[in-house]
């Protein structure tokens, strides 16, 4: 996103019979396409692959975007078009009341590209330091803050109390087995209860955890162990490929690994790569260390962005499982923690029994 609007700002700014030309179009490579690719896709447009090419598709799914917005339909990407992309970002970011921070945002850029109050920003999100902000960090927008009656974490003196399961008849057959992983974490708050909900419910999860967060928060990393859960390599510091070397890559993944194994005495040989497909050489360096690359959710829905509608998503999300699916869900999001436990529920009344990664692939194999 950054070096997309980096090149829509250069453009305001060159003479209009220059702002008038081409930014992006068939044959363009890179991250802004790959932004574009997200963003069109992100809206409904069928871009095929976000594989950050210029091809047919992506072509077509720009004429269309232009051709909704009133735009001369002709599937180049100049100012006029990114500005109406950013536009409906913006609008739809304010809706779902979240904005996740981008490699390289600042709290002040971002209060700026949303047309907030940066004060406000930093009050909604109870920020003790405005100038350390993690890429991939959810900040919740002013006017979305968690009201009383919903989960908050508990105050630092008192230990939080055990969540409580309201008993409900579930199925007594049990039609199959799913895998329930989590990205990103841990996280302070929304782990912890994420973890309180695994509890009460007495299932097993995997966690692929950032190994940079996990050494900030290793009293939750040896809970997940001591709680029966397994945790998996998501590298050190979940950054993009895009421009990393291979060894940059490695170094990740190594260091991602290392910090599992340092605070758990675990060594996992899971590892499911940030963002996109890691770039070629990397599966097999992952061989080479005896860890297996593991891929994303293969169910009909997903948890990020935050759902509008959060009932809709539990309902399709256990529609879609069967016996061996994979679920991933983001333990950062306030969003999942509400949904968890009418997930767990939903699954459970199919029939469907909830384990860890590994026992899935080991029945898979």
């Amino acid at each position: 996103m950054k070096k997309l609007l980096l090149v829509f700002v250069i453009y305001l700014l060159l003479p209009a019979s220059a702002s008038a030309s081409v930014v992006l179009g068939p044959g363009s490579r890179g991250d802004s396409v790959r932004e574009l690719q997200s963003w069109l896709k992100e809206f409904g447009y069928y871009t095929g692959s976000v594989d950050g090419i210029f091809g047919p598709r992506t072509h077509q799914a720009v004429k269309e975007f232009q051709k909704n917005s009133g735009l001369a339909a002709d599937g180049l990407v100049g100012a006029e078009t990114m500005r109406a992309l950013d536009e409906l970002r913006r609008r739809d970011l304010v809706q779902r009341g979240v904005y996740v921070v981008k490699k390289g945002e600042t709290l002040a850029g971002i209060a700026v590209k949303l047309g907030i109050d940066m004060d406000a920003l930093v009050r909604a999100n109870n920020l003790i330091n405005p100038d350390r902000i993690l890429a991939g960090q959810t900040l919740i927008l002013p006017g979305n803050e968690p009201t009383p009656d919903s989960h908050t974490p508990p105050a630092p003196a008192e230990p939080a109390a055990e969540p409580t399961v309201e008993p409900r008849v579930t199925s007594p057959k049990t039609t199959g087995m799913v895998a329930l992983t989590f990205n990103d974490g841990p996280y302070a708050s929304t782990t912890a209860r994420i973890l309180d909900i695994l509890k009460a419910h007495g299932v097993p999860a995997t966690f692929f955890v950032v190994g940079k967060n996990l050494k900030e928060l290793p009293q939750i990393g040896e809970r997940m162990v001591k709680e029966g859960h397994a945790l998996a390599n998501h590298t050190w510091s979940h950054r993009s490929w895009e421009g990393l070397s291979i060894n940059e890559i490695r170094k990740e993944i190594r260091e991602g690994a290392r910090a599992i194994e340092q605070i758990t005495g675990i060594r996992t040989r899971l590892f499911r790569p940030p963002f996109d497909l890691p770039p070629p050489g990397v599966v097999e360096f992952l061989k080479s260390e005896g860890v297996e690359m593991v891929l994303w959710s293969n169910v009909a829905v997903r948890d990020y962005p935050a759902p509008q509608n959060p009932d809709y998503f539990v309902k399709r999300l256990v529609e879609s499982c069967v016996n061996g699916s994979v679920i991933m869900l983001h333990d950062g999001l306030e969003s999942t923690v509400s949904m968890l436990d009418a997930i767990l529920w939903g699954l459970a009344e199919k029939g469907l029994r909830v384990t860890n990664l590994e026992t899935v692939l080991t029945l898979g194999n």
